[in-house]
């Protein structure tokens, strides 16, 4: 074809799709949906009404029951994208049907997605049966169109869009170890597993391919043996095209194995998978053991020393005097240590109103000695808030009253203990020091 004949059918193409296709996901999965029911119907032509019943099916089915979804405004994008067209019929009732394009457009794409079905072996075996009765005819021009037809225009087409198949997968599978393989939760970790584990099966099918004992060696005899049979030199030029594609595609196989064993060694192994699995299951079977000390023997509230910010003093004894302390920021942060860490993420939508309240009181009269449980009560009644909010306002006073003014003293109070949310924490008194 000359390139005048080349850049005119272009052109013609670009004038008649100017704006291209323009299909969304949902337009591709109801082209391939009708083009589904036009072979299991053996019916080209679809009345309007059996149209929208069977557009409202696929999208219920297909899960895509939104606005782009509806029945009429699916005709009017495949109608104007001419995948559907109105059919010339002698009844008065509208009736469609797919156009060239959609039907040939919906086939090639179904054939596209399941493109890497079919196992490499079995492949190479249907190519080395199937030479072997060639060859046992004997007849040159049968051989050719064999090579011709069957080898060249099928068999090396799906090895070769298996191998890509392969190995858009390994990539796939790659990146998805990557990224999970921290394993920070249990889905994680089962998906990174199986990430590892289709790598594996890759590497099974390549190695079964052209292990000892496939029929890749068998073919590549077979043809080696035709090659030297025949004389013809259109069926010698076909035999050694068919040899040089079977070399390279061993030499691809090698190349994806080498890939394979690298990923399979650099990224996460089950080993770690396991480990950090059971370093999880460890850590919750500690916790669980601290919450039922916790449940069995008494504790008191733990109060920084004063001149250590940065050690906590667990005092057992409830009778014991405790010296005063200035919560500053280094007590906080101390004391910050027992808010569970869920806690700390939490952004109420109460929190500023909360602070703002709690800031006004305190400098309105910073005299008065509050008993910090109960004014944490006090503070959130307004908010009608749950038992777990008191904790959560803990968490926002121990990170807002550093900035206070005047500054606090935090004492202890020998009494009952007081209730805190779901947990029991002894007395603590905020004061300011008097100077």
């Amino acid at each position: 074809m000359q390139q005048q004949d080349i850049i005119f059918k272009l052109s013609s193409l670009a004038n008649r799709f100017p704006r291209g296709l323009e299909l969304s996901k949902q337009d591709l999965l109801f082209v391939g949906w009708l083009y589904f029911r036009e072979m299991a119907t053996e019916a080209a032509r679809i009345s309007d009404r059996e149209l929208r019943q069977q557009l409202s099916h696929a999208a219920v089915q297909l899960g895509m029951e939104d606005d782009v979804s509806q029945p009429a405004q699916v005709i009017d994008r495949l109608v104007r994208f001419r995948m559907v067209r109105t059919s010339v019929a002698d009844s008065r009732a509208q009736e469609y049907c797919l156009t060239r394009l959609g039907r040939s457009l919906a086939r090639d794409l179904l054939e596209d997605a399941d493109f890497g079905s079919e196992d490499l072996c079995t492949l190479l075996n249907q190519a080395h049966a199937s030479l072997r009765q060639e060859m046992a005819q004997g007849d040159p021009a049968e051989l050719s169109k064999w090579l011709t037809h069957f080898f060249h225009g099928t068999i090396r087409e799906k090895i070769e869009y298996k191998l890509l198949s392969i190995e858009e997968g390994l990539l796939d599978q790659e990146q998805t170890a990557k990224r999970l393989g921290s394993g920070q939760d249990q889905q994680a970790f089962e998906e990174a597993l199986a990430a590892v584990r289709k790598g594996r099966e890759y590497l099974d099918e390549l190695l079964d391919a052209v292990q000892d004992g496939s029929a890749y060696m068998p073919l590549m005899a077979a043809l080696s043996e035709c090659h030297d049979r025949f004389s013809q030199p259109e069926l010698r030029t076909a035999i050694g095209r068919a040899l040089d594609f079977l070399e390279g595609m061993r030499h691809r196989i090698e190349r994806m194995l080498a890939n394979l064993i690298r990923f399979v060694r650099q990224c996460v192994s089950y080993q770690s998978f396991v480990g950090s699995l059971s370093r999880r299951d460890a850590l919750g079977r500690l916790q669980l053991d601290l919450l039922r000390l916790a449940l069995r023997e008494p504790l008191s509230m733990p109060v920084v020393a004063q001149n250590r910010p940065c050690a906590i003093s667990l005092e057992l004894s409830a009778s014991q005097s405790q010296s005063p302390v200035t919560l500053d920021p280094a007590a906080l942060a101390a004391l910050s240590a027992f808010v569970p860490e869920p806690v700390r993420n939490i952004q109420a939508p109460w929190r500023g109103e909360f602070l703002d309240e709690a800031r006004r009181q305190w400098s309105a009269t910073p005299f008065s000695p509050r008993p910090l449980a109960a004014w944490i009560r006090s503070l959130l009644a307004p908010n009608a808030a749950d038992l777990d909010a008191e904790i959560l306002a803990l968490w926002y006073l121990l990170n807002d009253m550093p900035a206070w003014t005047p500054s606090i003293l935090v004492r202890t109070a020998d009494a009952q203990w007081e209730a805190l949310g779901p947990t029991l924490m002894q007395p603590v008194i905020l004061d300011t020091p008097h100077v």
